[in-house]
């Protein structure tokens, strides 16, 4: 396998990283093969570096996103629970 090949593949692999830790270990997984890249191709090692850093600004959105949903999720929870609270002594009240 070449280097071209050998890039696109961890390009994909960065790609499918769910986490950014997951994309930490591909780099220490792969350091010194990426060294010897960087002084061979550095174009290619240029690209990996741009998958990386898109990945891991992709997950960072997706991390963003979720803090914000969980956020917004307490905030309704508790809203319902207030208005079902005066909702409950509306009818005790009633009663």
């Amino acid at each position: 396998m070449g280097w071209e090949q050998w890039s696109q593949e961890i390009c994909k692999l960065i790609g499918g990283c769910t986490t950014d830790e997951a994309v930490s270990r591909v780099q220490t997984t792969y350091r010194d093969q990426l060294r010897t890249l960087s002084r061979q191709r550095s174009d290619l090692f240029a690209a990996i570096g741009a998958a990386n850093a898109q990945r891991r600004r992709e997950l960072s959105i997706a991390t963003h996103r979720f803090a914000i949903d969980t956020k917004d999720s307490a905030a309704i929870t508790s809203l319902d629970d207030a208005v079902t609270g005066r909702r409950r002594t509306e009818e005790v009240s009633h009663a």
